[in-house]
């Protein structure tokens, strides 16, 4: 009996603090996003090779945890996945080969992705009379950057993973459909700094991503 008027104050006290949110205009929300991308290229550096990475267009997604306050702050951890499919390798640096084959374009297989973990900022920005809103925002986090390329005849591969430091600006706007749920369509930069990934004969490369994307993403209230 005395289990029974637990949950049952736990469930009224859950239902008062929703109300309680609905009238400051504060609420968790569960977001959902999908990003089509274009990734600048890469340049892969080692000590006797360089090539620059030629990606092709990325596409990716991501979910998000987070709280809005009354006064248009908004927080959120996010995670997301960006992979984009690589076509060549242009080589950039050769102090192996006599003559060197610095200029020359080798097909590749493979792709480069990315996978994130994000602490993100965001400001709703009111306008009186106007069901939308502009947004401005940024992040920072950890990103694996994913390499799984083979150039072939030219015997630069990479079948590894490693860790950096990521940072991410948005913008865009934001508009509610339905009770609860916030349709938005923005602007990304994300980065991902440089780190040193070894291609499968053990050489280190050093790697750096950054991508521009467009997003479209749904904010689900609780």
């Amino acid at each position: 009996m005395r289990r029974t008027g637990t949950l049952v104050a736990l469930i009224a006290g859950l239902v008062c603090a929703s109300a309680a949110l609905a009238v400051t205009g504060e609420s968790a929300y569960l977001g959902l996003r999908g990003s089509f991308a274009w990734t600048e290229d890469s340049e892969a550096d080692s000590a006797l090779t360089a090539v620059n990475v030629e990606d092709t267009d990325s596409f990716g997604g991501g979910v998000a945890l987070g709280y809005e306050f009354a006064n248009g702050l908004r927080i959120e951890g996010e995670f997301f996945y960006l992979t984009s499919g690589v076509e060549q390798f242009e080589v950039t640096k050769d102090l192996i080969n006599v003559p060197d084959l610095v200029g020359d374009v080798y097909d590749v297989n493979g792709d480069l992705s990315v996978a994130a973990i994000m602490a993100n900022v965001y400001y709703d920005i009111p306008l009186d009379h106007f069901a939308f809103k502009p947004y401005v925002g940024g992040g920072i986090g950890a990103a694996a950057i994913m390499a799984d390329m083979d150039s072939g005849p030219l015997l630069v591969a990479f079948d590894e993973t490693s860790w950096t430091f990521a940072w991410q600006l948005m913008a865009g706007v934001s508009m509610p459909i339905d009770e609860g749920i916030v349709a938005s369509a923005g602007y990304r930069y994300f980065a991902a700094t440089e780190t040193d990934i070894p291609d499968v004969f053990g050489d280190d490369y050093s790697f750096s991503v950054s991508s521009h994307s467009f997003d479209v993403g749904l904010r689900f209230r609780f």
